[in-house]
Order: C-alpha cells, then structure tokens, then sequence
C-alpha cells in the first residue's frame, strides 16, 4: 500500500495512528505528528525513520523532562542522522537538545521553544555548522546562547515573543553566533529604541529586518535602520511610527517595503516613499487604517513601475 509515500502529516493519538507511522517509517522523509494524548508519544519515539530529513513535532512539555521520556527521545534524535529541518512546538532540555545537535548535523533550519530552557542551553548549536535558519520562540534567559560557537551559515533568526530582563546580552551573543546574520525577524520582543540602535550599529550584513507587535519601538528608533548600509526589505507590523519617521532616513538600497496595521501612516506619508527609497520596487500595504484607496491610486501614478499590493480596511 502507497509504496511512493514520503509525507505524512497526521496525529499519533490511538494505536491505529501508531501502526499507520510503523508501517511507513522505513520511506518518511517528512512527518508532522501532534501528540494529543501522551499513551503513544514514547512508542514513537522507539521507531525509526532512517529517511526522514523533515520533522514537526509536537508533545507535551512534561514529556520533555521525564528522566526516563528524555532518554527515549534522545535515542530517538540520534537516529535521525539525515533530518534536515526540525520544528519542536514543545519545551524541550538541554539534554535533548544536545542530543540534536550531536546526531542531526545535517540541519539546516531549526526552531525550537526557550521558555524552560536554562544559562548556556544552546551552547551545543555551534555544531550545527550547516544551519542556516534558526527560529527561537518564547521567554528565555539572555545566556540561553553563551558559549555557542559562530555558525558562518546562519543567515536567517527569527525571534517570537521573547521576553529579556537584558536584551543586550542576548543580541550580543547573537552577534557572535551569527556573524553573517542577513535576515532578522523579531515579532512581540521587548526591545526598545536602544536595542534596535545596537542592532543596526552590529549587524551590518543585515538586507532583511522585520519588527512586528514591538510596541516600544518609537519614531526615533526607527530611524536608526539607516544604519544599515545594505538593507533591501524592511517589514514593519501593529508599530506606532509615523510616515514622518520612516521617510526620514532616505536609502538607495531599500527595494521592498510592508507594512502591516501601521496606522499612523497616512496617504500623504505614503506620496513622499518615492523620494525616500527611490530604489523601492515593491510595497504592500496591509490595514493601515489612516491608507485610503484614493492614496494608494495617487501613490501608484507617480510610481507606476514599483508593485504596490494593498490590503486595505473597507467599512
């Protein structure tokens, strides 16, 4: 039955699900499971995928920090010698996650949850010297990353909800750890206008910068992104900065612009883009609630040449 499967995206939540998992193991090279309930999760993780390059993976945290779970799914990581992109949607140890980074080399994207995660618990990523993107999501210790060794491949972090007491020691290890860093994602941060100077005074490879729910983030910081000497997109989401601020460091280099619920920015804010970013060659705009139709139509007269894609509020 189905000798070409290689996908599969399906709960493991009875024992049907289970056998359904063992009879294809042998040919995965993709798997999203979701653990409802937890009768199953370590029969799981006692099967073998020896193809598998994707996995999503979901349990309960408690599973995680289980002495006799932890093991279990260790041996489990380290049979995953080919696993290339890996999602744990759950709180996981260091232990575990020494575990990844000793057997999966091949990893080139990860994302992992830091909530429970303790000082120098990602020190091990600097084995993963193929990694390419990392995403970390939830409250963490800003010496989660102390010790880590430069990743030269890491090119792309996203950022999800991280609350610091000292931001500036996370972005400086980041620095370290990410030396060729290009593409920044921070969503629901608690930076500041402080932190995003440091930012754009360290990380000069930057060509991507996308700041989404970073409520402390004001027109003067904003600012500071003219700093960066190479950046092409810039992705601003629910921020609280006028058309003044962003107009207001010009930059050849910018060719893309979104903004998302930015919605002190006003038709007229949007007719002095052409000026500011005349390298601009795209603009989306998306329920900024000061944008009209009528903007956007005078916006695309005098930039006929740039794709500007709108989203707009309609009553």
């Amino acid at each position: 039955v189905a000798p070409n499967l290689a996908c599969l995206d399906m709960d493991c939540d009875s024992q049907q699900a289970l056998e359904v998992y063992k009879h294809f193991s042998g040919q995965l090279t993709s798997v999203g499971v979701f653990f409802k309930i937890e009768d199953y999760f370590l029969r799981f993780c006692e099967l073998t995928f020896p193809l598998l390059e994707i996995l999503d993976f979901y349990c309960d945290d408690e599973q995680m920090f289980d002495r006799t779970a932890v093991r279990t799914i260790c041996n489990f990581f380290r049979n995953l010698t080919k696993l290339r992109r890996l999602t744990l949607r759950c709180n996981v140890s260091m232990e575990v996650i020494e575990s990844i980074t000793r057997h999966c080399r091949e990893l080139v994207y990860l994302s992992l949850k830091t909530d429970l995660l303790q000082e120098n618990s990602l020190q091990s990523l600097g084995q993963l010297t193929n990694l390419k993107t990392l995403t970390l999501d939830g409250w963490m210790l800003d010496n989660v990353l102390h010790g880590c060794k430069p990743i030269p491949a890491l090119g792309s972090v996203r950022l999800v909800s991280t609350k610091l007491s000292d931001p500036f020691v996370l972005y400086g290890h980041l620095g370290n750890v990410a030396p060729n860093l290009w593409d920044l994602v921070i969503i629901e941060a608690d930076i500041d206008d402080n932190v995003l100077q440091f930012i754009c005074d360290n990380f000069k490879h930057l060509k991507c910068l996308t700041m989404e729910s970073c409520l402390m983030i004001t027109d003067k910081g904003v600012k500071y992104t003219g700093r960066l000497p190479i950046l092409r997109d810039l992705q601003l989401g629910f921020m609280d900065i006028t058309g003044a601020a962003l107009t207001s460091f010009p930059s050849n280099t910018i060719h893309y612009i979104s903004m998302l619920r930015c919605d002190l920015i006003t038709d007229d804010d949007l007719l002095k883009l052409p000026v500011a970013f005349p390298s601009l060659q795209q603009l989306d705009v998306t329920s900024c609630h000061r944008v009209s139709e009528d903007g956007i139509a005078r916006l695309r007269a005098i930039m006929p040449s740039c794709c500007i894609e709108d989203r707009l509020l309609t009553e």
